[in-house]
């Protein structure tokens, strides 16, 4: 099977529960994120001129909120998403690190 991996677009963010303000209980953020101070891009740019002073993109800040914020001037994480199919259900075994990687069925 072919398997996909992005970037969470802000809408998608948004949807899962990242606002304007901190949420730090919605499924995509995690305590790593937080304790590391990561803040993350999301695919969605929010003003764009072509690599210049004014370019903006959406990212979630280690409070798990969803703000905008200059692409040159912002040291931010990309995290990847994968989308599972409706008819997952469990996840066997796994952490979700990169010693012990999630088993989904």
């Amino acid at each position: 099977t072919d398997m996909y991996v992005g970037t969470l677009t802000a809408d998608e963010i948004a949807f899962a529960g990242g606002k304007n303000s901190s949420n730090t209980n919605y499924y995509i953020m995690n305590t790593y994120a937080q304790n590391n101070y990561l803040n993350w891009w999301a695919l969605s740019p929010y003003n764009w001129e072509g690599v210049t002073s004014s370019d903006i993109a959406f990212y979630v800040d280690n409070g798990a909120g969803l703000g905008s914020v200059n692409v040159l001037y912002n040291a931010a994480v990309a995290r990847s998403a994968v989308s599972l199919k409706s008819s997952t259900e469990t996840v066997s075994s796994g952490d979700g690190t990169k010693s012990n990687p999630y088993v989904i069925n």
